[in-house]
């Protein structure tokens, strides 16, 4: 089934952390995060809440924005606002 316009897959998901965070597709898996990848530095990690919100329409709270410790924190923050499965 096709995404709607705006909403990118979960593929799609894992792409805009690489890209964001200048990983290789591979690396982006559930348990990586910034005590995982010296590429998760603070400032990028406020470009990539950026760009998600941006890709999925959403406006994440701070309280969730400084709950997110990995890629599945961040993807289960998404799923829960009803933007990715």
């Amino acid at each position: 089934m096709p995404s709607e316009p705006g909403q990118p897959t979960a593929a799609g998901f894992r792409e805009i952390v690489a890209t964001v965070l200048e990983l290789d597709l591979a690396e982006v898996v559930d348990a990586a995060g910034p005590a995982t990848l010296s590429n998760w530095t603070s400032r990028k990690y406020i470009e990539l809440v950026v760009a998600l919100e941006d890709a999925y329409g959403v406006s994440l709270s701070a309280s969730e924005i400084f709950g997110i410790r990995s890629v599945a924190d961040l993807h289960e923050t998404l799923r829960r606002r009803g933007v990715v499965s």
